[in-house]
């Protein structure tokens, strides 16, 4: 058996733009990821009996077939055909429903912690193409950082962070799903993405916040602050 601990970090997104719906359900987004220090951990180790255990000790999040670690770790194994099974232990800090890719963080941590463990692991092409079948903020995840993000989110243009910021996160007293969120958009909501353009050409020439704080934006903000 081998073992590796992992930290999750949660993301935010500095813009979000939603451009519209597309004709597989989905919506196309512009968008900037950025990395936040709050973070879950795990621990992964590869066990030498079949199957998948795995445990939230201090619970925040479901411990079974439901929880998208469990996903993650079956889809390295369809991929890999190993390990024959594995242990994860997840202690969650990541609020679920806040929109801060708590789950897509955990998953990312799951591909990434397999495949420092396997001898011969996939490429990490690969590895992104599989992520982004589990959720579409689980390739960003993997990548972490400063990320410009189209498609789904999927699609991604990694920015140098070169400068620290504080960050102060507020969650209220209940979650909004992923779905739920969706659901609430409608067309007036839907804009062109020039808003998240225009940020990822500060963003990536590393501008100071100050000058482009004006562009932050997020497309779930009216219908989230009516929930």
């Amino acid at each position: 058996m081998s073992s590796i601990r992992l930290a999750a970090y949660a993301k935010i997104n500095l813009c979000l733009e939603v451009l519209g719906k597309r004709d597989d359900g989905y919506h196309d987004l512009a968008t900037i990821f950025q990395s936040v220090m709050l973070h879950d951990e795990l621990l992964i180790e590869t066990l030498d009996r079949a199957g998948v255990e795995l445990s939230v000790p201090g619970g925040g999040a479901p411990e079974g077939r439901e929880n998208l670690c469990w996903d993650a770790a079956e889809a390295y194994r369809r991929l890999r055909g190993w390990p024959e099974g594995m242990g994860i232990e997840l202690h969650k800090a990541i609020p679920t429903g806040a929109g801060l890719g708590g789950g897509s963080a955990d998953a990312a941590a799951v591909l990434m912690g397999l495949a420092e463990l396997d001898p011969d692991p996939p490429a990490f092409e690969t590895l992104a193409r599989e992520a982004g079948r589990l959720g579409s903020d689980v390739p960003f995840c993997m990548l972490g950082g400063t990320a410009f993000g189209t498609g789904r989110g999927e699609k991604l243009t990694r920015y140098p962070t070169t400068s620290a910021y504080w960050v102060c996160l507020v969650k209220p007293d209940f979650g909004v799903s992923t779905a739920e969120a969706y659901s609430m958009l409608t067309p007036k909501a839907f804009t062109t993405g020039e808003r998240a353009r225009e940020m990822s050409r500060y963003a990536r020439t590393a501008e100071p916040l100050t000058d482009w704080a004006h562009l932050v934006y997020n497309a779930f903000a009216g219908p989230l602050t009516r929930r």
